[in-house]
C-alpha cells in the first residue's frame, strides 16, 4: 500500500507545481504590463523620465504641467527679446541665409533652430546647442555646432525621410528618422486626418521619446509656424493696431485686442496657416466669427465676417478659404478684426509671420507720434490755434497705407458707441 501510493503522489505533485510557475510568469508578465501602463499612461512616467533624463545630463524635459492635463505636446512660448526677434521675424545672418542656400533648406526652419537653441554673435556667426540625436546626421558632433553643421544635418533628415515636410526635418534632428517614419506611417494605416503634423502622430512615439527628445523639438516647430503664419486679407489698409489706443468713438483710452484691417464685405478670408476649426458661430459683438486651432498653443480669431464657409472640428490648410469679410456685429463699418493668440494670450500679429508691415520693413509704433508744433517766425496779431487733438481724431490713430495696398473703403459714422472685442472663448 506505502509503495503503491507514493508514485501517485509524486504524479500529482508534477501538474502542480507548473502551474504554480506558469501562473508565477502571467502574474510577472502582468505587473511588467501594470508598469509599462503606469509609466506610458499617467504623469507618474514623466517624473520617472525626467529623472532618467536629468542623471544622464539630458537638457530636454517633459513638461510635468502639460503631462498632467494629457497634453504632452503643449509648449510654451519662447521669449522674445531682440535678438530673437530677428531670428524669429527680422533681417537674418548671412551666414544662416548662406548655410540655408547651400544645403538647401527651409530658411524659416534654420532660423527657427537658431533662435530657440543657440544664437548669432556680433560678427554674423550662428552657433546653436545640437539635440541629442543630433549623431545620427553628423557622427563626431560637438554639444555646440555651427548653423552650417544643422543645415545640412536637415538636409539629410529630409533624405532620410523621403519627405519635403520642413517640421518633420525638424522633428527628426531630435526623434530619429526611424522612430519618426514609424510614427507617421501608423498614423497613415490608421486613416488619420494630416498624420504628419506633430499633433496627430505623436501618441505612435514611445513614451521616452513623446517625453524626452520631442519635448526638444516643440519649441523650434512653435517658433518655425510663427515665421511662416500668413496674412488673411493681403492688400488692405491696417485700419486700427493691437494695443493701447484712443477709442474713435469715445474718446477713451482702451486696449484693442485685435487688429483691425479695412476689407470691404465680400473679401475673402483665408486661414493663415494649417488648422482646425475650433469654433464657428456668431454674438451680438463679433458677428459672424471663426477660430482656427493651429497647435501647439496658436489660435487666430475673425471676427465680423459676412459669412463662414467652415464647420466645426473641419481641417483647413493655410490659405485655405475661411469665409467672406462683412460688417456684422458691432462695430464702426466693415473691416476684419483678426486676433493671434499663443497660449491663450492675445498678441500683435503684425510682429509675427507674414504681415505686411513686417515684410515691407515698416514695422514701428502703430500710432504716430504727434508732430512738434512749429513756432512762428513773426508774431501774429492773434493768437494760434492749437492744432486738434489726436484723442479725438479717428482717423489720427490710423497708419499710413502700405506700398500698393488698395485703398481703404470709408467707414460710416456709428450712431451708438460700439466696440470690436473679440468673442470670450476660454
Amino acid at each position: 500500500m506505502t509503495s503503491s501510493s507514493s508514485p501517485s503522489g509524486s504524479v500529482a505533485a508534477v501538474p502542480t507545481a507548473k502551474r504554480r510557475r506558469r501562473r508565477g510568469f502571467f502574474d510577472f508578465v502582468l505587473v511588467l504590463a501594470l508598469g509599462y501602463g503606469v509609466y506610458a499612461k499617467t504623469p507618474i512616467g514623466a517624473v520617472v523620465e525626467t529623472g532618467v533624463r536629468v542623471a544622464r545630463g539630458q537638457s530636454d524635459h517633459p513638461s510635468w504641467f502639460s503631462t498632467f492635463k494629457g497634453r504632452e505636446t503643449a509648449v510654451k512660448a519662447p521669449v522674445v527679446d531682440d535678438a530673437t526677434d530677428t531670428l524669429m521675424q527680422g533681417v537674418l545672418p548671412k551666414a544662416l541665409t548662406a548655410a540655408a542656400a547651400l544645403h538647401k533648406v527651409d530658411v524659416d526652419a534654420l532660423a527657427a533652430l537658431v533662435a530657440v537653441r543657440g544664437g548669432c554673435d556680433a560678427a554674423g556667426t550662428c552657433t546653436l546647442q545640437a539635440p541629442d540625436r543630433l549623431a545620427w546626421f553628423a557622427p563626431g558632433g560637438k554639444a555646440t555646432v555651427d548653423v552650417d553643421v544643422i543645415a545640412a544635418a536637415l538636409a539629410k533628415a529630409a533624405v532620410e525621410l523621403g519627405s519635403k515636410n520642413n517640421e518633420l526635418a525638424i522633428e527628426a534632428l531630435f526623434t530619429g528618422p526611424q522612430a519618426l517614419a514609424l510614427a507617421v506611417d501608423q498614423g497613415r494605416k490608421s486613416k488619420l486626418e494630416a498624420p504628419e503634423d506633430v499633433e496627430v502622430h505623436s501618441p505612435f512615439l514611445s513614451p521616452s521619446t513623446r517625453r524626452g527628445p520631442l519635448q526638444g523639438a516643440l519649441a523650434v516647430l512653435l517658433v518655425h509656424r510663427l515665421r511662416t503664419l500668413a496674412w488673411p486679407a493681403a492688400g488692405f489698409r491696417i485700419t486700427s493696431p493691437f494695443g493701447e489706443r484712443i477709442h474713435p468713438v469715445t474718446g477713451l483710452k482702451s486696449f484693442h485686442n485685435g487688429t483691425d484691417i479695412g476689407t470691404p464685405v465680400g473679401t475673402t478670408l483665408h486661414s493663415v496657416h494649417n488648422g482646425i476649426i475650433k469654433r464657428a458661430s456668431r454674438d451680438s459683438i463679433s458677428g459672424n466669427y471663426v477660430i482656427v486651432d493651429h497647435g501647439l498653443g496658436v489660435l487666430t480669431t475673425y471676427c465680423h465676417m459676412d459669412a463662414f464657409d467652415v464647420g466645426e472640428k473641419q481641417r483647413i490648410t493655410q490659405s485655405g478659404v475661411i469665409g467672406r469679410s462683412g460688417a456684422t456685429g458691432r462695430i464702426t463699418g466693415p473691416h476684419l478684426h483678426y486676433i493671434l493668440r499663443i497660449n491663450d494670450k492675445a498678441v500683435n500679429a503684425e510682429e509675427y509671420g507674414r504681415s505686411p508691415t513686417r515684410t515691407a520693413g515698416l514695422l514701428a509704433p502703430a500710432v504716430p507720434e504727434k508732430p512738434p508744433e512749429k513756432k512762428p517766425e513773426k508774431a501774429p496779431e492773434k493768437k494760434p490755434k492749437k492744432p486738434s487733438d489726436n484723442a479725438q481724431d479717428p482717423d489720427a490713430a490710423k497708419p499710413a497705407a502700405l506700398p500698393g495696398a488698395a485703398p481703404p473703403t470709408p467707414t460710416p459714422t456709428p450712431e451708438p458707441p460700439t466696440t470690436t472685442e473679440a468673442p470670450a472663448v476660454p
